[in-house]
């Protein structure tokens, strides 16, 4: 990690990490230890940029960029006598590459708010399987806000155009009070989506894809309370959370229908 100053507003840092893996298994995939000689491997390089500026004492502007790239691979020569003389491997290349840019704002009585705008390249290829790519923008805002004495409330959207799956809108808002000095009641609401993966929607070595999948929906709410005591030296809290899901992803080995894809939006 290298970070660095450009005066006293403008701040850089720069990330960057590499790992290299082989995992040697012997077993099958009952997990009898009948295969000694495969082995998978696992090589990732990721960098990412973050470039902050101060525009004045209210307005602050932030670039963050990122790319990463991963390749896997799955090897299982032949074996030497008397075993299995037939031999397989599989390779997968993963690529993402992002931007995000935002600006934050420090405004009179305590408000603060943040808007941005992101992109999001995905791109992966499985030898004799697919070669598959789709881009990602989003715009989202957010403020936090304090109406009353003792009462923070945070509300912010999204909005997400999807090259695949169109468009999703998503929220959250949050309050936080004190009931005391000692005292904290807490409570959030909020939406989520999440899109197939490219393992999910498209056919790989080892199951079939379904072009068909929807992205799943979530539904969260949460409250709490926290409450100190002997002068914060000990504290309780309690957390009462509810969570649904709408067209959640799932796996099956064994389809409805011989032949059909492995994965299902669950009803």
């Amino acid at each position: 990690r290298l970070r660095a100053r450009a005066g006293d507003r403008t701040t850089l840092s720069l990330t960057g990490r590499y790992h290299d893996a082989k995992y040697h298994f012997p077993t099958d995939f009952t997990g009898v230890p009948v295969d000694r000689n495969q082995f998978t491997t696992d090589e990732t390089a990721a960098f990412a940029l973050d470039v902050g500026h101060r525009f004045s004492e209210t307005i602050e502007g932030q670039l963050l960029l990122g790319r990463s790239d991963i390749e896997t691979g799955f090897e299982n020569p032949a074996d030497p006598p008397p075993g299995p003389g037939f031999a397989s491997s599989d390779h997968t290349s993963t690529d993402r590459t992002s931007a995000d840019a935002r600006v934050q704002l420090a405004l009179p009585k305590g408000i603060r708010g943040l808007a941005g705008a992101s992109f999001e390249a995905q791109r992966q290829d499985v030898t004799g399987a697919f070669r598959e790519g789709r881009d990602n923008w989003g715009i989202y805002a957010q403020a936090t806000v304090f109406p009353v004495s003792r009462l923070q409330v945070t509300a912010g959207g999204r909005l997400d155009e999807n090259e695949k799956f169109g468009s999703f809108w998503t929220y959250r808002a949050a309050a936080l009070a004190f009931a005391s000095p000692t005292t904290r009641i807490r409570g959030s609401v909020g939406t989520g989506f999440k899109e197939p993966g490219f393992f999910e929607n498209f056919d790989s070595p080892f199951s079939i894809g379904n072009p068909d999948l929807r992205p799943e929906r979530s539904f969260s709410v949460e409250g709490g309370v926290e409450q100190d005591f002997a002068r914060g030296a000990l504290g309780v809290g309690v957390t009462v959370f509810a969570q649904r899901f709408r067209d959640l992803i799932q796996f099956t080995f064994v389809p409805p229908e011989p032949g059909g894809p492995n994965y299902f939006n669950v009803a």
